[in-house]
C-alpha cells in the first residue's frame, strides 16, 4: 500500500508500552503531521552534496492542539502524561487513534504539556467582584 500518503503505510509495525486504553481525544484544530528521515546533509567544497541516512524508517510527528476541553478530557490527557504506567512523560509509548485516517499509531509525547485553566464568570460576578475590591 505504500504510495497512498497515509503515514501508517510507511511505518513498521510496533506495539505500544501501554495498551489498556487509547488517547482518544480528537484535536480541535488542524493536526500537523510532520515526517522526516534521520538524515544529515553535507555540502562539499565542489558544491556537491552527500546525505547520510541513519534510519530507513521515517520518523513521524503529530502536533495536536485543543483550544477548549472538558475537565474530564483535560484530566485524561494529564493522566496519560503523568501516570508512570502509561506515558510517563516522554518515556513510554501509547496508542493514538488518528482522527481522520482511521489508523491507530504508536506515539509518545515529544514535549511537555501545558494546561491553561480559565474560569468563566458571568458579568454579574465580575461587576460584584470589582465593587467588593
Amino acid at each position: 500500500m505504500a504510495g497512498t500518503g497515509e503515514i501508517a503505510n510507511y511505518l513498521s509495525t510496533a506495539t505500544a508500552d501501554y495498551t489498556a486504553t487509547q488517547l482518544d481525544i480528537t484535536p480541535q484544530e488542524i493536526m500537523a503531521e510532520i515526517a522526516e528521515f534521520k538524515q544529515r546533509c553535507v555540502e562539499f567544497d565542489d558544491a556537491s552534496a552527500g546525505v547520510i541516512t541513519r534510519s530507513t524508517t521515517p520518523s513521524c510527528y503529530f502536533t495536536c492542539k485543543w483550544t477548549w476541553l472538558s475537565d474530564a478530557d483535560a484530566n485524561t490527557i494529564m493522566d496519560f502524561y503523568l501516570d508512570t504506567a502509561k506515558a510517563k512523560g516522554k518515556a513510554r509509548t501509547i496508542e493514538f487513534p488518528h482522527p481522520t485516517d482511521g489508523n491507530t499509531y504508536i506515539v509518545r509525547f515529544w514535549s511537555k504539556i501545558e494546561r491553561d485553566i480559565k474560569y468563566l464568570k458571568s458579568i454579574r460576578e465580575i461587576i460584584s467582584a470589582e465593587v467588593e475590591n
